[in-house]
């Protein structure tokens, strides 16, 4: 990516959670994940972004994740995402479009969940985003 190229923000295009309700705090999603634990082990507490605003989810290890979002950079849309089973393993992906076309797209596995911004920053997709917003064809 050039230096001193600025990024517009994020537009979701769609995140999906299955089974998840958002706590508004972090101590209301613990307390939860404590008495949830209590009957059964292997839930836990993420931060993430629901409708533009950070929640708490209590989530179960084994749970299905999928999420989506996409970035203007230069002529190029990047559109991101990520899939994967919490607690096992994730495919962190990304695809360069221009028009209806697509012009070059990268995938990096990762043991664990990663943030939108850690998932922007992985050395593959870097290199693709920064081969296709430079050049201008």
């Amino acid at each position: 990516m050039k230096k001193g190229m600025k990024l517009k923000e994020f537009t979701p295009i769609e995140t999906e959670y299955e089974n998840a309700a958002p706590f508004p705090t972090k101590e209301a999603a613990e307390s939860y994940c404590k008495e949830m634990n209590g009957q059964s082990s292997g839930w836990t507490v993420e931060k993430a972004k629901m409708e533009g605003n950070d929640v708490w989810r209590v989530v179960w290890l084994g749970e299905p994740v999928s999420d989506r979002w996409e970035k203007k950079i230069g002529n190029v849309t990047v559109i991101y995402s990520t899939e994967g089973t919490l607690g096992v393993g994730y495919n962190h992906s990304c695809e360069c479009r221009r028009g209806d076309s697509s012009t070059g797209t990268s995938t990096q596995t990762s043991g664990k969940r990663l943030t939108r911004d850690e998932i922007e920053k992985l050395p593959r997709l870097v290199e693709l985003v920064a081969q296709y917003s430079s050049n201008p064809f």
